[in-house]
């Protein structure tokens, strides 16, 4: 199999290890193996030369591909305990973490040629429609007004080291907030050179097991949801740490067919989104301010502690006065760290005339870690109009077989009944060694065909949200299995 990778995309593939050979040739590590890059010959003829060394040979294993399948089966493997440093800030109020560095800064390099590189082409794409292009210079400008970001020139670290993250913006219509995010790239490196996320640690898995909050939030009558408002910028990086957290923009909107304007560095104040440790310092924060505020306001804090997915709220309540003083006790806790509870929700009239009166309006169906809730029939089911207009356009083969699957997130197994068909059309196809792109045989096409047609009608397919319609029921899960010649 023969790939060629174009340069905009190669970096992506090199490690941070090289070797120097001679003074034209170097081993470099990649993700398909040590190659040797550079050029040899005399002066007549030059070579060019970029030679894998190792090759990969991958053997799909159907026993894996069933593990892999379900949730919360296996817990995945944690990586060792690390220490990491929180405080307040007397004067801002808000939390503040030092990076947890696995590898010593020292040996970071700055990477200012690759983030200047991808601002040049990232300024090229932006030009394409001058819309996107001040959208996001504005969305540069308000990281800087808010105090999210700070000119880096303002501070003389010369002893510090420093990294620049490159940058982009990513575009989600599903959003009712903002629909576009800058994330910033700390895996960027220049050949043969590491990257921020790779100094990095990524600590310990402290994200809430998905099942488990989902499961929760079937249990009782009053069910609730809410997010934290932009979670990562309410936390304060501190200021040894911030000069690995540069950027570049410009100081003025460019504007096509003229002179880009002078570069303006940047660098964040706050736990950074695509760094690879925030997510751990999101979550690690979020414990201790909980945990610090639980003995002032009983229970809640505890309650919260098992709510939180990240950045989302999602839980059930036992009656509507509960709930309410859930409702109170929650924002006011998450206030304190200057974290902002948003877009809530409930099944509870009472509580949704509440969040009326606190200037919310809560849709009356949503989308709950991937799961599509409509709080008035208080039922969940699964988001299938994406999927069918995708599913219908494929030609049957191996790979769409696969892609089919994967589009279906359904964490409940739900719909189990139907999709199972498909996957055991996948495995079949496996054992038969079916090429990816090749139309599939006769049979294996009429299963597929009859399966997409049926699909419709699971649109409608609905459960309740609530596991049991008794207010003290003792909740216990049994499980019960049986053997399958094939599932």
């Amino acid at each position: 199999m023969n790939i060629l990778i174009g340069q905009d995309n190669m970096w992506k593939f090199i490690g941070g290890e090289s070797e120097k050979i001679t003074d034209d040739l170097t081993a470099v590590n990649t993700f398909f193996g040590w190659t040797i890059q550079g050029c040899y010959g005399d002066n007549d003829k030059i070579h060019c030369v970029l030679n894998t060394l190792q090759t990969h040979e991958y053997t799909f294993d159907v026993a894996k591909f069933w593990e892999i399948e379900s949730i919360g089966i296996n817990a995945p493997r944690e990586p060792a305990q690390v220490d990491v440093k929180i405080y307040i800030n007397e004067i801002t109020k808000r939390y503040v973490v030092a990076l947890p560095w696995k590898i010593s800064s020292e040996y970071l390099h700055d990477n200012k040629q690759m983030a200047r590189k991808r601002l040049r082409d990232l300024t090229a794409r932006l030009m394409r429609d001058p819309q996107k292009l001040r959208e996001y210079h504005e969305g540069v400008e308000e990281l800087w007004h808010s105090g999210v970001s700070e000119r880096a020139n303002e501070f003389n670290n010369s002893n510090s080291t420093v990294y620049y993250m490159p940058h982009m913006p990513v575009y989600r219509d599903d959003k009712s907030t903002s629909k576009m995010r800058i994330v910033f790239d700390a895996s960027s490196c220049q050949p043969g050179k590491t990257s921020l996320n790779y100094h990095l640690s990524t600590g310990k898995n402290c994200v809430a097991d998905l099942l488990k909050i989902l499961v929760k939030f079937r249990f009782d009558k009053i069910a609730l949801t809410a997010d934290i408002e932009k979670a990562f910028l309410q936390i304060e990086i501190a200021d040894s740490d911030r000069d690995v957290l540069r950027f570049l923009w410009y100081k003025t909107l460019p504007t096509m067919n003229e002179e880009l304007p002078e570069l303006a560095e940047y660098r964040m104040q706050r736990v950074t989104f695509g760094v690879t440790s925030s997510p751990f310092l999101l979550a690690t924060t979020i414990q201790k301010h909980l945990q610090v505020n639980e003995a002032k306001y009983e229970g809640v804090s505890k309650h919260l502690e098992k709510s939180f997915y990240v950045d989302d709220m999602v839980s059930s309540i036992a009656n509507e006065a509960k709930a309410i003083q859930f409702f109170k006790g929650a924002t006011d806790i998450m206030s304190g760290a200057k974290f902002n509870l948003r877009k809530w929700n409930s099944n509870s009239l009472s509580l949704k005339s509440l969040l009326v009166e606190n200037k919310q309006e809560p849709p009356l169906v949503q989308k709950v870690l991937g799961i599509v809730w409509n709080t008035m029939s208080d039922e969940i089911s699964i988001e299938f109009d994406n999927t069918l207009n995708y599913i219908q356009k494929l030609k049957p083969t191996k790979r769409n077989v696969l892609k089919t699957m994967a589009r279906i997130y359904d964490p409940f197994g739900m719909l189990a009944p139907s999709t199972v068909r498909i996957k055991l059309l996948l495995q079949e196809l496996w054992k038969e060694k079916v090429e990816w792109d090749v139309v599939m045989p006769d049979e294996k096409t009429k299963v597929f065909e009859n399966w997409r047609r049926e699909l419709p009608i699971l649109r409608a397919f609905a459960l309740p949200r609530r596991l049991t319609t008794f207010d003290n029921a003792t909740v216990e899960l049994h499980i019960f299995a049986d053997a399958s010649p094939k599932a």
